[in-house]
C-alpha cells in the first residue's frame, strides 16, 4: 500500500484539541496554534460539553478555528475520532488543552512533502507542569515495535506525532487512556514512522491518563500484550517500575 499523497505544495496540517473545563489552559493551546507561521493549517477543537466557560474563550477565536463542536462524548478517543471525522488535511496531530506546539516555527521547519510515504512523523517533546515549569526536555526513542514493547507510551509523546492521513485509523472503544499506544502498533503496520530532530511540543501533565495510574498500565500491559504475544513480558520491568515509583510517592 502506498501511502503517497497527490499532495499540493504546502501540505494541510490539522491540529486537533480536545477538551473539557479547562478555562485556564485552552486559550495557551489555541495561540500556540494560530502563532504558527507554516500557512496551511486546519484547526479543529472538540470541545467535550464544558460548563467553566472555556466555550466563551474558544468562540473567541471563531474565526482562525476552522471547526468547532461542544457536546458529550464517550471520552477522549471518542472526541480525538471526532476530530478524525472532520479533518481534511494530509496530516493530523492531536494537540489537547494545555499542550503546546513548541514555538512558532514547529510547523515551518517540517517539510512534509519529504515524508509523504511515511505512516507518520515524530519528534521530541518537553514536560512541563501545569503552571508552565518546565520538568525536562525528552528525546524520543526510535519508534518500533521493541521498543514499544520495553517503554509503552514512553517512547513517545503522543502530542509530538503527526499521522498520515492516508492510513484511515479510528482509535478503538475498548481503551479509554492507551488509545494512543495502540495506534503507533496500527500505523506501524502501513509503513515506516520518521523521526524529525526537533522538538514538537510542550506536554502538560494532569491529564487524564495521569490522573488514573492504575487504570492506565492495566491498558498499557492489554495493548503491549494483544500486539506482542508473550513478548509482552518485555514490559514487565516498565511495570514493575512504575508501581515501585507509585508507592514511593505515597509515602
Amino acid at each position: 500500500m502506498s501511502l503517497s499523497h497527490n499532495i499540493v505544495y504546502p501540505p494541510l496540517v490539522t491540529i486537533v484539541t480536545v477538551v473539557k473545563n479547562d478555562i485556564a489552559h485552552i486559550e495557551s493551546t489555541i495561540l500556540s496554534v494560530i502563532k504558527q507561521t507554516y500557512p496551511n493549517i486546519e484547526y479543529i477543537i472538540i470541545d467535550g460539553g464544558s460548563t467553566d466557560g472555556t466555550m466563551d474563550i474558544i468562540d473567541r477565536y471563531s474565526k482562525q478555528i476552522n471547526y468547532k463542536i461542544s457536546g458529550r462524548d464517550n471520552g477522549i478517543y471518542d472526541a480525538m475520532n471526532k476530530g478524525f471525522e472532520q479533518s481534511s488535511g494530509d496530516w493530523i496531530n492531536f494537540l489537547n488543552s494545555g499542550d503546546l506546539l513548541h514555538d512558532d516555527y514547529v510547523l515551518e521547519n517540517i517539510d512534509f512533502n519529504s515524508y509523504k510515504d511515511n505512516c507518520f512523523l515524530y519528534g521530541d517533546y518537553r514536560i512541563r507542569q501545569s503552571d508552565g515549569t518546565i520538568v525536562k526536555t525528552m528525546k524520543s526513542l526510535n519508534m518500533n515495535r521493541l521498543n514499544l514493547a520495553l517503554f509503552g507510551t514512553r517512547a513517545v509523546c503522543h502530542q509530538a506525532i503527526f499521522y498520515n492521513t492516508k492510513i484511515k485509523f479510528r482509535y478503538p472503544k475498548n481503551y479509554l487512556l492507551k488509545g494512543e499506544l495502540f495506534s503507533y502498533f496500527e500505523y506501524l503496520k502501513f509503513g515506516k514512522p520518521k523521526y524529525i530532530e526537533c522538538t514538537i511540543c510542550d506536554y502538560s501533565l494532569g491529564g487524564v491518563g495521569y490522573r488514573s495510574k492504575v487504570q492506565n498500565r492495566k491498558e498499557a500491559w492489554r495493548v503491549i500484550r494483544e500486539n506482542m504475544g508473550f513478548l509482552c513480558v518485555l514490559y514487565a520491568p516498565m511495570l514493575v517500575y512504575q508501581i515501585i515509583i507509585a508507592l514511593i510517592k505515597k509515602k
